[in-house]
Formats: structure tokens, C-alpha cells, sequence
């Protein structure tokens, strides 16, 4: 059984003996779609998530089912080293640098663990989920922002009207959605459906939530990720191009372009720049909140409430000068994991350049989920020869197939 109206390989035919049920594991994935979304239940310093994360984490170090490099250790444990030393010894102000100690120690490893396990999981199996799922979650989201459900939507003070259901704000909606629709792309890379409904998904979601970010990471993926040829990705990118600028145009021009620039993300750029240039090394946990919130210069979006800056790269480089851009290029960029993870990770890298995707348990797992993918292990494993009769990828799906 898969949950879509057509299956995890975008379109392709069922097995002949009918629909597969589902295992423990693609009920697991699923539970953990469903709390990953509930960002607005949360029990101290944990989230429903978390609660998710632990058996999984569990069940990965009982089937001795952990995968990962020696670089990705021992990119991690520098930056973490780093992040604390500057967090003990750095006499600078700081809010909350105990919760962003126990997340980044454990929390974001944790599921980037499990999101390489289910990577290399589904890389010989059908994914539990499809294209009709993703479009009942949509509008489930809907819903229950609509309805105002109580404990699991909480309305913001901020961008009135943007669709974020039971997420704290827009954008953690937007990744989310776009990571069940990259992940069913690269299924079968060269299906037209399967780029359309990526295209169309992310199109919807500009429209409902207002994220024009979603818009240029759908683009990326279309370029990089789909196997169609250079004439249907030109008519893909330039259409996403005309409804960015017929929704978001008047936002990047005249008197708006100028606040972002003089007072948010370029005036915001310039003071992190700086305060780089004063220390190479970084500042450690809890200082970005507590340093732009006490800052006699005001830059819009920064401040109390908020713990990072705008760009990912620049906000791992306060924290651990550069450590921490070290950890954004191998995990983000996917430096020293080979050609096949960069080039899947490219929607990811330009996104975490204008968002502090750092910070979200959903995109370590998509990252985890997407190194998986791509090592050569999950290639073989993906192109082998079966004997249940399903479609799988095509031989080169994995290396995102950068052909025209």
C-alpha cells in the first residue's frame, strides 16, 4: 500500500501483485512526518519530535544500523568542540545557549542519523507515502490553521495570513513540503509528472504560505535534479520565474528592497561581518540572540526571540568562526562526500544561504536522507537487479542525472 494516487516512483505502474503493505519502518517514517509537524507541542526544551527520535535513535544503535563517514564525525566533533569552548570562556552575553548546546550535541546528529538510514532504506524499496499524501497534508495544514485548532496551531504575530498550520512559522512548512516532494522527484528523475508535480507543489505553497524561497530551491531542483530534457526544464524555470515576480516582485524593488537592504539582511550581514572581523574564531552559542536584542542599532528580524541570523554559513561562523563554516560546506554543501551529494544537495545549499536552515530537526533529516542517497552504496543497491517486479530509479538517478 502506498499512500498516493500514484506511487513513491511518480507515476510508474504497481508490482503485479498488487499493492505492498506497508512495514513498521514506513509507519515509523510516517509517525515522524506527522510529529516532525507539530512544532507547536512542545514539553520544556522538547518537542514532539524529539519524542519521535529517541526509539528510532534507539532502534539504529540496537541493529547497529549507524552510517557515517569518518569526515562527518570529525567535522562535527570539531565544530562542537569549538561551539562549547567559545560558549565557556567567551564573557559576551548569551540567551539559551543550553538549549542550542543540547540540540546541536545531540538533537541535530541524531536525526541526521536517522535520515541516512532511511536514505539508504528506501534506496531498493518504495517510499510509504505519494503525491495525494502530499497534497492531503497540505491541506490538512490548512485546516487547522483555518479552524484555529487549539495546542497544535499557534497563531503569529508576524506575516498574518501565511500558511504554517501546526509549524511555528511559514518557512519550516515550506521545507518540510518540499522534502517529501524532492525525495519523490528523485525516484524516477526523468518522469515529467514527477518534475511537474514538484514544480506545481512549490508553486502552491508560494501562493498559500507567501515563501518566495520555495520558489528559487524548486528551480535549483529542476536544473540539477531532473533528467528531462533542457527544453522542459527552460519552460519549468522560466515559468516559476514569471509567478516569483508576478508575487513577489514588488518586495524586491523601491522602498522594500531598501529596508532589507539598510535595515534587515544586508544591514544584518554587515554587523556579523563585523563582528567576525573582531573575532575570527566565533562567539559560541546564545550570543546572537543576546547580543542583536541588547545591539543600540536595530536590524528588523533579529533580536529577542530569534537565535540566528539570516544565512546559515554566517550564522555557524559567529558561532565557530571557521569551524563552523567547515561544518555548513560538508554537511550543506556536501564538500568531501563526493560530486553525486553535492549536486543532490544543491536546493539545500542555496536555501541555507538566505535562511538559517541550521536550526530545523527537519532539514538535518533531509540531509541525512540525501548523503544516503547518494553514496555509491545506495547506487548499487538502487540498480540492482530485482525479482518482486517493481520499477526502480534509472542507473544514474542517484547522481541527479545532470544531462539536458
Amino acid at each position: 500500500m502506498t499512500l498516493g494516487f500514484f506511487d513513491a516512483q511518480a507515476g510508474t505502474a504497481r508490482s503485479a501483485g498488487g499493492r505492498d503493505a506497508l512495514s513498521l519502518l514506513d509507519w515509523a517514517l510516517l509517525l515522524g512526518i506527522a510529529t516532525l509537524s507539530l512544532q507547536s507541542v512542545t514539553f520544556g526544551m522538547t518537542q514532539a519530535g524529539h519524542l519521535w527520535g529517541v526509539p528510532m535513535c534507539a532502534y539504529l544503535l540496537f541493529r547497529r544500523r549507524l552510517r557515517i563517514s569518518t569526515l562527518e564525525v570529525g567535522v562535527f566533533l570539531v565544530f562542537l568542540a569549538v561551539a562549547l569552548i567559545n560558549t565557556g570562556l567567551l564573557d559576551v552575553d548569551r540567551i539559551k545557549q543550553g538549549q542550542q548546546a543540547f540540540k546541536f550535541a545531540l538533537v541535530y546528529p541524531a536525526f541526521y542519523l536517522i535520515g541516512r538510514f532511511y536514505g539508504e532504506y528506501y534506496s531498493d524499496r518504495r517510499l510509504p507515502f505519494g503525491w495525494l499524501f502530499v497534497a492531503g497534508f497540505i491541506l490538512l495544514q490548512w485546516l487547522v490553521q483555518y479552524l484555529a485548532v487549539p495546542v497544535i496551531h499557534k497563531p503569529l504575530l508576524f506575516q498574518e495570513g501565511a500558511l504554517h498550520g501546526t509549524f511555528r512559522e511559514r518557512n519550516w512548512f515550506a521545507v518540510m513540503v518540499f522534502f517529501l516532494v524532492y525525495v519523490l522527484m528523485l525516484r524516477s528523475p526523468s518522469c515529467v509528472r514527477a518534475a511537474s508535480g514538484l514544480l506545481f507543489t512549490c508553486v502552491a505553497l508560494a501562493f498559500l504560505s507567501g515563501s518566495k524561497s520555495v520558489l528559487v530551491v524548486a528551480a535549483i531542483a529542476l536544473l540539477f535534479a531532473f533528467r528531462g530534457q533542457l527544453t522542459l526544464k527552460a519552460i519549468g524555470v522560466i515559468g516559476g520565474a514569471m509567478v516569483f515576480y508576478q508575487l513577489f516582485g514588488w518586495q524586491l524593488s523601491g522602498e522594500m528592497l531598501r529596508v532589507r537592504l539598510e535595515d534587515e539582511r544586508g544591514l544584518a550581514w554587515l554587523l556579523s561581518m563585523d563582528l567576525l572581523r573582531r573575532d575570527w574564531l566565533g562567539y559560541g552559542l546564545g550570543f546572537v540572540e543576546a547580543h542583536f536584542g541588547g545591539w543600540w542599532i536595530t536590524v528588523q528580524g533579529l533580536g529577542y526571540g530569534v537565535s540566528s541570523v539570516f544565512s546559515a554559513p554566517l550564522d555557524l561562523s559567529l558561532i565557530a568562526g571557521p569551524f563552523g563554516l567547515l561544518f555548513w560546506l560538508v554537511f550543506f554543501f556536501g564538500i568531501g562526500l563526493g560530486l553525486r551529494t553535492s549536486i543532490l544537495l544543491a536546493p539545500i545549499t542555496a536555501w541555507s544561504l538566505i535562511n538559517p536552515l541550521h536550526q530545523s530537526e527537519i532539514v538535518y533529516l533531509m540531509l541525512g536522507y540525501l548523503v544516503a542517497w547518494a553514496q555509491p552504496r545506495a547506487v548499487a543497491r538502487t540498480t540492482a537487479t530485482h525479482n518482486d517486479g517493481l520499477p526502480r530509479p534509472d542507473s544514474d538517478a542517484v547522481s541527479a542525472g545532470v544531462r539536458a
